[in-house]
């Protein structure tokens, strides 16, 4: 067998309470966010804790995922109208935005993947 090490490479850390958690539950509480991008289940996790038990604030916003680890994650939640990334880096995420976007102007659903 050989010997394995586990090497760390990246920590996610979760922030305190600042003015730009309370500014951007401000703006969901508002309907004033068209898209809430996840970039991972541990930003989906920290974002659900931030929001407590009112998850509704999340309803007036479409939920944008970088993949299917992620939108699971918030499918665990609740939540089932997610646009997902087909290609699961960060322009996947953003072209995955763009289709849903043009779907929307044609009249289309606004949630398909």
């Amino acid at each position: 067998m050989c010997p394995v090490e586990d090497v760390k490479i990246y920590e996610a850390v979760k922030t305190e309470e600042s003015v730009e958690k309370k500014a951007v539950v401000e703006m969901l509480e508002k309907g004033e966010l068209d898209y809430v991008t996840f970039t991972s289940s541990s930003t989906v996790d920290h974002l659900m804790e931030v929001l407590g038990e009112d998850k509704t604030k999340l309803t007036s916003a479409t939920l944008a995922s970088i993949g299917p680890i992620t939108s699971k994650t918030l499918r665990e939640y609740g939540f089932d109208r997610i646009v997902e990334a087909k290609r699961y880096d960060i322009d996947g995420l953003l072209q995955a935005i763009e289709r849903t976007e043009r779907e929307k102007d044609k009249g289309g659903s606004p949630h398909a993947k």
